[in-house]
């Protein structure tokens, strides 16, 4: 979603040349934003904007995108807006390694709209099981800046969804309800893909085209093994695997990972034991 130049309040970006990206490191919204940069060779400067610090309510930010969300992509001085969106747009303008199929533009569509519909409940189930509430607590939505961009020259009703979320989310946590509708949609959308799986190698279908213009037979940073189904077996002698049983728990336990230090010691006669 393109905005205009009038809804900027930040002016200054106006002026940048190039890729920018607005993002934030453990927003998976702007981690598959940066992948697929990546992926299509598009060099970009990157501006790491702390959602934990609050800065997407900044007066600065909030005077690039109205819903004070990441990430933000900046070319050449027009600002876009929304991760799936972006993905569409850097795939027309940059014809350089295609990633969506020209026979699949529609089906493709429909995926990132199927995505991006359940993005809520992807939230309230991280933040109700994964995300420990301490880490959230205290993160609430700063008020409105004055110079608040604007959504195509009217406010934006999502940027007052967002802060009600954060509001809530304050006071009560991640409701029962809201995390059982949640859960429902998510297991129907998962049921849904694994129908389509059972049928086809892909989501897309049986056949699937590495996006490296067909380079990948010779060199690539892909390989056609990062896209298959594989099993490996080392067999070591019980010596080797007596060694290996060592080092495994000992980088486990150092890196805390104590459960795979258990798995090492139960799986693999330790040389000392």
């Amino acid at each position: 979603m393109k905005l205009l130049d009038s809804d900027i309040k930040t002016r200054e970006i106006l002026g940048w040349k190039g890729i920018h990206l607005l993002n934030y490191q453990f927003s998976a919204c702007s981690m598959k934003t940066r992948i697929y940069l990546n992926l299509k060779n598009i060099p970009f400067k990157s501006h790491q904007i702390n959602l934990s610090a609050g800065e997407n309510f900044s007066p600065w930010f909030q005077g690039i995108n109205p819903r004070s969300l990441v990430p933000v992509l900046i070319h050449d001085g027009d600002v876009h807006i929304e991760s799936n969106d972006i993905l569409q747009y850097l795939e027309g303008c940059f014809k350089n390694n295609p990633l969506i199929p020209a026979d699949k533009q529609t089906q493709v569509s429909e995926l990132l709209s199927f995505e991006d519909d359940l993005h809520i409940d992807i939230r309230n189930i991280t933040f109700r099981f994964m995300v420990p509430r301490l880490l959230n607590k205290g993160k609430k939505a700063k008020p409105k800046s004055n110079d608040k961009a604007a959504l195509h020259g009217e406010v934006d009703p999502l940027d007052d969804a967002n802060r009600k979320f954060w509001q809530e989310y304050e006071e009560f946590g991640i409701k029962d309800e809201d995390v059982k509708e949640s859960l429902i949609r998510m297991n129907n959308a998962l049921n849904n893909i694994d129908s389509i799986l059972n049928e086809n190698d892909y989501i897309l279908g049986s056949n699937h085209v590495l996006p490296t213009s067909r380079s990948a037979r010779f060199a690539s940073s892909l390989s056609v093994l990062d896209f298959m189904k594989r099993t490996s077996i080392s067999k070591m002698s019980l010596t080797a695997s007596k060694n290996l049983g060592a080092v495994a728990k000992t980088l486990a336990t150092s890196e805390t990972l104590h459960a795979h230090a258990i798995s090492a010691s139960l799986r693999i006669p330790l040389k000392d034991e």
